[in-house]
């Protein structure tokens, strides 16, 4: 788990469409990750290797970081070798799929999903999107990124959920104080011409406010992206989401 951890920004709960256990128990959760990919080059990467470079934060580098002899630190993920062993490390600690923020399909943010496509070993855990940063995008790209992520839910190993739907994540950040309803609106309308009826699930940070506003503008449910913590130990972290989200969101009726 300790290679594991440097992936994930949060954990993602999504309704299961029958997996069952092998003796026959009931149906269990799809768990998935988020993966924001700081690691693969760009500006982004820099701007990481600065921060991690003082020698108190080094416990904090992915697992493929290197120290070098100055002292600074050297940041290179974005290599087909370490997409595959991640692959590996999250598909042996159970996880059912990745969520990618889609990014535009030039930005270097893209590269982690490019290799994860090409991968040989993809098929040992699924990938759905985060809309997000493809919505910022000028006019004339648009049409461009809509249909790069329409093409993306038909791949294989997409992960579906309730009666074979393609999950979408749509999180709800960084839009000027508005959410692009009208960009989201014609993805879902493309999606759909295109034979795919996605399940989408606005990502949020109220998840006891947030359905009522977010089940106008065509989402099937709610999320909460993360949440900052001062617990000394993950199962406190998990009582008090519970107690402070899940409890929250099931005594309001949001899906």
């Amino acid at each position: 788990m300790k290679h594991t951890l440097t992936l994930l920004a949060a954990l993602l709960v999504a309704p299961a469409a029958g997996l069952h256990a092998a003796d026959g128990r009931p149906p269990r959760p799809l768990v998935g990750a988020i993966r924001w990919d700081a690691w693969t080059a760009g500006e982004v990467t820099s701007q990481v290797e600065r921060t991690l470079g003082p020698k108190k934060y080094h416990p904090r580098l992915p697992w493929f970081a290197e120290v070098l002899d100055d002292g600074s630190v050297r940041i290179d993920g974005g290599r087909q070798e370490i997409m595959d062993r991640e692959i590996g490390f999250a598909a042996d600690a159970g996880l059912d799929y990745w969520a990618f923020l889609l990014y535009p399909e030039r930005n270097s943010m893209s590269d982690s999903l490019s290799l994860y496509l090409s991968s040989a070993s993809r098929r040992r855990i699924n990938f759905c999107l985060i809309l997000h940063n493809a919505f910022g995008v000028p006019e004339h790209q648009w049409p461009r990124e809509r249909d790069r992520a329409v093409a993306l839910l038909k791949e294989p190993g997409y992960q579906t959920v309730c009666e074979g739907r393609p999950l979408v994540y749509a999180f709800a950040v960084n839009f000027a104080g508005a959410f692009p309803a009208a960009r989201f609106g014609e993805f879902v309308q493309a999606a759909r011409q295109a034979g795919a009826d996605p399940y989408c699930v606005y990502m949020g940070w109220q998840p006891g406010k947030d359905f009522e506003r977010a089940a106008p503008l065509g989402f099937a449910a709610v999320s909460h992206y993360a949440a900052a913590s001062a617990d000394a130990h993950f199962a406190q972290l998990v009582q008090r989401v519970e107690a402070g989200y899940w409890a929250e969101a099931a005594a309001a009726h949001v899906p």
